[in-house]
């Protein structure tokens, strides 16, 4: 058949079926989520909406060239973002190249903040040429894919609409079907269908009349079949069930936007394989998909946490709303051991808050520790639980727990919007904690404790690299003799290779964030291999990084430190990547997120 002959007839289909639909008014609301409205109480770090400036003053934006329109962002250099110099001395093919690299899906809080702050900086871009790619559509490209829904609105509400070109009209459809609101994604998609010669807008245009209109969507299927090709197979089968034409699905479903929304029509549930392969931006769709099954929505949720597109709030949120008997409260640990996954830890977070006393409630929140440490989810799992962990005063009954309470108020009191916590009393009333002095009470218990019991000197032996990292508002003294007193305090079960591997981490990490290890330090770790094989960041990486910070590229810098830690993020880089990038990042003066990067890589390798 004919492009534009097919072109037409899916013109005059799209006329027929929304013209009579009266589609705004009537569409069924079970189907509709509101666009979240950007305020400055909801910008990032709360921080009001950034005044783009140059050298020279004010920019106004309904005068701005090209270039200049790809220098707006939402975050100055002093609401968090990295300055309007961040990408000077960065040549532009290489810029674009790095940032259409940039691993999305890292299971990462911190590397997530570092390339959230980076995409919505304002910053003066590189000169571009005739072969130079969108730099605003890369990097909305890039928030969408992080799952960063409100940020990715936010700076596409500052681009005027002369910049909006196709492609970013394309990626906003997606993140209005990712959020639920297919009133104004099938708007966008019926204009779009009539000026826009693309596949991607007939796709979307079948799922919008499958709502209202079967004849109509039958009508696009079939001629869809005409123009689509194998790549497409899931797609063309999956709308073959949707109307019925199809009895089961017998191809395996990409995870990608268009195939999530033509999902929420069906009766087939989330496909597994999503939930371990899909990306950030997918897993936070399916959390917050309140036509999903709650179970499949909360292994969603926590893979989204993880990954930085989710709040623990959330998480906690999820977990709250799952019903539990009182026999499951009533053996909670052992339930949980016996369920595993997202339901045993929301049943651990449930019985946590119920138990008033605190020896009952440290023994859950401990077993919730442990269940995500073994997961690689501890500071999630800190977070979720910040409030029960908060409300735990430092005492000599539950000492035994304290060695995983001060790693996870670690944990908490790293995270920006975790410093001060409101907490309602038992007694109805209502107070705030301050995480600094909740953790201070604990280390100083375990100091004073220590004078008195070699186990539990060896305990805060343990914990010293940590609160160093960490640096929450404490001054601890460093001295490279606590790198040996952390060696002696391992315990007597953990072999010499388990020992060395965390000593090479730990010991790379504290060199790299200016605490001497000291060479006796260095000689603990002979104990192990000549030689070990490892990952590292490819040659170019590495020097273009050094290179480029050296230099004061704070962009350029970002982007091949992200790149240096790779898919596996701060958690599975080697000690070699890690203490890099660690450095580089200080060079450039981003203290603050190296330390992030730092504690999230030890805390989570079982430190």
């Amino acid at each position: 058949m004919n492009v534009s002959l097919v072109k037409t007839l899916h013109m005059i289909i799209a006329i027929l079926a929304f013209a009579t639909l009266a589609w705004r008014a009537t569409l069924s609301q079970e189907h509709t989520t509101p666009v979240p409205l950007a305020t400055g109480e909801d910008l990032p770090d709360g921080s009001s909406r950034a005044n783009i400036k140059d050298d020279d003053g004010d920019i106004s934006i309904d005068a701005l060239d090209e270039i200049d329109i790809e220098s707006i962002g939402i975050l100055d250099e002093g609401s968090g973002g990295f300055g309007a110099d961040m990408w000077r001395g960065s040549e532009r093919a290489q810029v674009e190249k790095l940032l259409s690299q940039l691993p999305t899906a890292v299971r990462s809080r911190a590397t997530h903040e570092l390339m959230k702050t980076l995409l919505l900086s304002s910053a003066t871009a590189p000169v571009k040429n005739q072969e130079s790619s969108d730099l605003l559509e890369i990097r909305l490209t890039a928030l969408a894919d992080l799952g960063e829904f409100e940020s990715f609105f936010e700076l596409l509400a500052i681009i005027p609409e002369s910049a909006t070109t196709p492609k970013i009209k394309q990626l906003k459809s997606n993140v209005l079907f990712l959020m639920g609101n297919i009133a104004a994604g099938c708007e966008l998609i019926l204009n779009q269908v009539q000026e826009a010669d693309s596949l991607y807008w007939q796709k979307a245009l079948f799922i919008c009349q499958l709502l209202r209109d079967e004849k109509a969507a039958a009508l696009s299927l079939s001629l869809l079949r005409d123009q689509l090709n194998e790549t497409d197979a899931d797609f063309l089968e999956l709308g073959g069930v949707s109307l019925g034409e199809v009895p089961n699905l017998t191809t395996t479903l990409a995870p990608n936007v268009l195939n999530f929304a033509l999902l929420l029509n069906t009766e087939i549930g989330i496909p597994d394989h999503w939930l371990t392969q899909a990306g950030p931006a997918i897993q936070r769709a399916i959390a917050e998909a309140e036509t999903i099954l709650l179970t499949t929505r909360l292994v969603a949720a926590e893979h989204a946490a993880e990954m930085g597109a989710l709040s623990a709030n959330y998480v906690r949120r999820l977990y709250q709303l799952v019903k539990f008997n009182n026999e499951e409260f009533d053996d909670a640990i052992a339930t949980a051991q016996k369920n595993g996954g997202a339901l045993g830890r929301a049943l651990l977070h449930q019985a946590s808050i119920q138990k008033q006393w605190g020896d009952e409630r440290a023994t859950l929140l401990l077993a919730s520790w442990q269940n995500s440490r073994a997961t690689g989810s501890a500071i999630l799992s800190a977070l979720v639980n910040k409030k029960p962990l908060l409300t735990l005063h430092a005492n000599d009954q539950i000492i035994h727990a304290a060695p995983e309470i001060v790693r996870a108020l670690l944990a908490i009191g790293n995270d920006a919007d975790s410093k001060v916590i409101r907490i309602k009393l038992i007694d109805g009333t209502e107070t705030l904690i301050s995480v600094t002095e909740r953790f201070e009470s604990w280390l100083d218990l375990l100091g004073e404790s220590a004078e008195m019991d070699t186990e539990i000197e060896r305990t805060l032996a343990s914990l010293m690299p940590l609160v160093t990292i960490a640096n929450l508002d404490t001054k601890p003294q460093w001295h490279p003799r606590m790198a040996e007193r952390w060696w002696n305090a391992f315990p007597d079960e953990i072999g010499s290779p388990a020992q060395v591997d965390r000593g090479n981490r730990l010991f790379m990490t504290l060199n790299a964030l200016g605490y001497p290890v000291g060479q006796k330090g260095w000689n603990l770790l002979l104990n192990g291999p000549n030689m070990v094989t490892t990952q590292v960041p490819s040659v170019g990486i590495r020097y273009s990084m050094q290179d480029a910070a050296k230099s004061g590229q704070i962009g350029s810098t970002v982007l091949f430190a992200l790149l240096a830690l790779g898919e596996g993020g701060p958690v599975e880089a080697s000690p070699l990547a890690l203490g890099s990038v660690l450095r580089c990042l200080r060079q450039i003066g981003l203290e603050n997120h190296a330390r992030a990067i730092a504690l999230e890589a030890v805390i989570e390798n079982g430190m």
